[in-house]
């Protein structure tokens, strides 16, 4: 999806990777949890432009048995920003390419891969599409840095995140919904349930530390979900007597869990998800595969069609 059916020499575009994932599955944020994978996305672009990272929407936690995972289900909405150059010319047009590579996963996983193309006239000014207003809407519901002091310590192997009581005056949060997904992996023990307590006139989340614990003088970053709500965070970590993290020393006391969810995630038997892919002006059939088999189509929600056209037996038509 693009902002724009028509670009500018210059322009900076919005351009969107819609996940549309069959009931009961789901593919993966930035920081999968305990098994799983980030959807990725290889750019190939005219010389001269650049595409940002992902601007990843707030996660959905799902606990299955042991394991944890932040994803998305349902339908989820990936942006992109991409920056031309201004050496483009009006009257031309821009080819822009990408490989996408994710993992879609219910009691067993499936890895999928698309290559997707998207080819747009360049005009002497920016011409907004049909897609524009979601895209607008999804960059606007992306989490917004948190409007209250944050603060991260670590004591013992916990580590804890602090905020003012008072700061979103929404009440007593719900201690099963009140969550903080580090960005990073290993920050934390995602399956542990966190401790939300109350004193000092602050709220505070208590989590044991991961495999890769942040340090005392490290940023940290991720998001806290609060009253319904995401909030960015990114401050930095203070130690407390006996933190972890603060000598090197915590990596000991979590031994060999992510060895664990690894022998986990690779036992999982593979077969076919259904998850469908949606691009403005390009519409993939994506099939799925096993090591080993052949591609197997399987059933397209809500088909996906250009004018005119069929491909691999799906139909397209124009937005």
């Amino acid at each position: 999806m693009s902002a724009s059916r028509a670009v500018q020499p210059g322009q900076t575009v919005l351009l969107g990777l819609e996940q549309r994932i069959a009931p009961h599955w789901h593919t993966y944020w930035r920081n999968p949890g305990d098994s799983g994978q980030p959807t990725s996305i290889q750019w190939t672009l005219p010389k001269g432009a650049q595409a940002g990272d992902i601007l990843w929407p707030a996660p959905k936690r799902f606990d299955v048995g042991p394991i944890t995972n932040y994803g998305y289900e349902n339908q989820t909405l990936l942006l992109t920003e991409l920056k031309l150059p201004p050496s483009l010319k009006s009257g031309s047009s821009v080819r822009l390419q990408a490989e996408v590579n994710w993992l879609v996963c219910q009691d067993s996983c499936i890895p999928q891969q698309a290559t997707l193309t998207l080819t747009l006239p360049v005009a002497a000014q920016a011409v907004p599409s049909p897609d524009a207003p979601a895209l607008a809407s999804a960059k606007q519901a992306l989490p917004a840095p948190a409007p209250m002091k944050v603060e991260a310590s670590l004591q013992n192997q916990d580590l804890l995140i602090r905020w003012p009581a008072q700061a979103l005056g929404a009440g007593a949060p719900d201690p099963d919904k009140t969550l903080f997904l580090p960005q990073d992996w290993g920050r934390i023990q995602h399956a542990a349930k966190p401790q939300l307590t109350q004193a000092d006139g602050a709220w505070q989340l208590r989590m044991p530390v991961g495999e890769q614990p942040a340090r005392a003088g490290q940023v940290l970053e991720g998001l806290l979900l609060v009253h319904g709500q995401a909030w960015s965070v990114s401050t930095m970590v203070e130690g407390i007597g006996g933190a972890a993290g603060a000598g090197g020393g915590a990596g000991g006391a979590v031994a060999d869990k992510a060895q664990g969810a690894e022998a986990i995630a690779t036992g999982q038997a593979q077969r076919c998800s259904g998850l469908a892919l949606r691009r403005s002006r390009l519409a993939q059939s994506v099939g799925c595969h096993r090591p080993g088999a052949g591609r197997r189509s399987h059933p397209q929600p809500d088909a996906l069609r250009l004018p005119g056209a069929r491909h691999q037996g799906a139909e397209f038509s124009a937005r």
